[in-house]
Formats: structure tokens, sequence, C-alpha cells
């Protein structure tokens, strides 16, 4: 029997609408001995049936339907615990790839015996409209540099992994967390020894709009939290930390508290004051010098500004903010119904 060389692992959560054209592109994969794992979390619409009938209809797809909403990682872990084969990718169940990914990438993991091969991708809107975007920095890739890839890890769906590597480490997603990727993709570099890249553009990553980091009023933004504090104990837990414990502790700075307060000001109706005095106390809980931290100097201005501002200054900022988006959407809506 032939071996596998790569397992598709494709979390699925209410796509009936979308996700044939993911496993359409999957099943016309010029590398032909891949096999496709369909993992069914709990959907509430039909793609329950859309996964039986095309694991009944083709050998090479397994079917595995959850009887728990487990969030997009618990069900690439249940994934992961079904693959056999030597290499791993995944993919989200509402966007597609090139027909050649997979072979491109395949063949240069076995050319140069790589751990982790990379490439590019393109941004999608629902309209078909795509741009080209670079998933890791080419320049990070010429000279492994492992604590830069920390910081810049690119996308989880633009790689393939070997199999082993996973498994040795028993490298997991965290479970039922929006923001899964957040801990896990700095956690597999840690242990990679061989990465590689192939330079273009194959999967196609459709721009949800309804998607949880883009989407207004929705807690489950706060999930990111969690992932933070879980790549904080887990990568002490595993004994890495003090290898990269200043890559790991901005990390931290960037999810746990700068993207929070950002979040908490911008993606709300009302400012969640809760938050942003939960990221600014436990910040000091966890990380007690974490303005010492010397990737501060050279990150985005936002996070140079939270990390020097006081309690008090943070609030007065978001009252200010929120007071100037109220007036700007009022002053939208005023100007709207003078145009009827």
């Amino acid at each position: 029997m032939e071996e596998i060389a790569v397992s598709c692992i494709v979390p699925v959560y209410n796509l009936e609408s979308k996700l044939k054209r993911c496993v359409e592109s999957l099943l016309g994969q010029t590398l032909r001995n891949i096999e496709i794992i369909l993992v069914n979390d709990c959907s509430t619409d039909g793609s329950k049936d859309v996964i039986s009938e095309y694991a009944r209809l083709n050998a090479n797809i397994t079917d595995i339907h959850l009887n728990e909403n487990v969030k997009q990682g618990g069900a690439r872990n249940e994934g992961l615990k079904a693959a056999r084969g030597e290499y791993i990718a995944f993919i989200d169940g509402d966007d597609w790839i090139e027909a050649d990914m997979l072979e491109a990438l395949y063949q240069l993991a076995k050319r140069e015996d790589l751990d982790i091969v990379d490439s590019d991708y393109y941004q999608e809107d629902e309209h078909g409209n795509c741009v080209k975007r670079s998933s890791i920095p080419n320049e990070y890739l010429e000279n492994i540099d492992i604590k830069k890839l920390i910081l810049h890890h690119g996308r989880i769906w633009t790689k393939i992994f070997r199999r082993s590597l996973l498994m040795i480490h028993k490298l997991y997603f965290i479970q039922g967390k929006k923001f899964e990727d957040n801990p896990y993709l700095p956690t597999v570099f840690m242990y990679t020894e061989r990465i590689g890249k192939v330079r273009k553009a194959f999967y196609h990553y459709i721009y949800n709009t309804m998607s949880t980091s883009r989407k207004r009023n929705d807690d489950t933004v706060f999930d990111r939290m969690d992932t933070a504090v879980y790549l904080l104990k887990d990568v002490k837990r595993r004994g890495l930390y003090e290898s990269y414990k200043e890559e790991i502790d901005f990390k931290f700075i960037e999810l746990y508290y700068a993207n929070t307060i950002i979040t908490c000001i911008t993606k709300f109706d009302h400012v969640q004051y809760q938050y942003i005095k939960k990221a600014y106390k436990e910040i000091r809980y966890y990380l007690p010098e974490y303005r010492r931290n010397r990737y501060i100097s050279c990150s985005p201005l936002y996070i140079r500004l939270l990390t020097r501002f006081h309690l008090i200054s943070i609030v007065f900022v978001s009252f200010l903010i929120s007071i100037l988006q109220k007036t700007k959407l009022r002053n939208t809506l005023t100007k709207g119904a003078k145009s009827q």
C-alpha cells in the first residue's frame, strides 16, 4: 500500500454552503497520495451530510463527527490523532488551494529533509478579488532565526509540518478557544531545525468580514488573553522559556495586553473598561518587568505607547476615542438621513 505523503486536516463548523470548493480543491491535487480528514465540529447546519457523502464517495477522505463543539483547535487535534501522513497540512474549510500546492511543498520537504515548508497566499474577498500576501518574510528563512520566527510566524495554513515532529513533542492546539494558532506556531518553531519555503502563493484565504476578529461586540475576542496565558505556561512546562524568554514575553505583551486594550476600544459599541483594567493589572502579575523587554522599542507605535501609559491615562484616552467614534458615527447617520 502506498504511503500517505500529506494528511490534510479540515475543521468544519457550519460550512454547508462553502465546504464543497475546499474539498474539491483537495481532491484535485496533483499530489495523489494524500488523505483528507474532515472534522465536523458539531455543526448545526447540513455540513454533516456534506462531509458524510464526500467520505462515502472517496476512499481517501475520512470523516470525523464530534459530539461537542471544541472550536477549531480541538477539531484539529482530533484530525492529528487520526492522521497517517508523513506531513500535515491544516486547511480551513471555507478556503481553497491551488492544485499544485501540496506537491510543490512536499517535493521541497523531501528534497531538503525539512521539518516545515512555508509558502505565500492570496487574500481573497467575497467578490473574488485577490491580493498576494507573504506568510513569513523571506529573509527570516534564508538564515534560519527561530527567535524572529517566534515573533513573525505567519499563517498556519500556508505550511506543511513533519508529523513525527508534532507527535514526538505532543504539539496539540489549545481546545475550546478562538485564536488557537497564537500559542501553537511559536511553540512548534522552538522544536524545528530545518525550515524551507516555496516562494509562490497557493492558498486562497477567503477574507470573512464576520470572523471573530472583525465582528463587533463579540466577547470571544477575549479568548486571545487565554491563549497568551496558555503560551506562557506551556513553554515554561516544556522547559523552553529561558531559551526564548524575550520573544515569548513580547508575544504575551502583544496578545494579552496591547491587542486586548485596542480591541476593548475599537471592537465594541461601549469601551470594555473591565478588560482594560484586567489586562493592565494582570500583565504585572505575569511579567513584572515587561516594560524592559528589548522588542518594545522597535514595536508598532500603539504597543510602545500602551507599555508606557499608566492605567488612568489609558482609560482617559479610551474614553476620548470612544467619544470621537460615536461622534463620527452620529455624523455619518445624520448625513445619510439628509440624503434620503
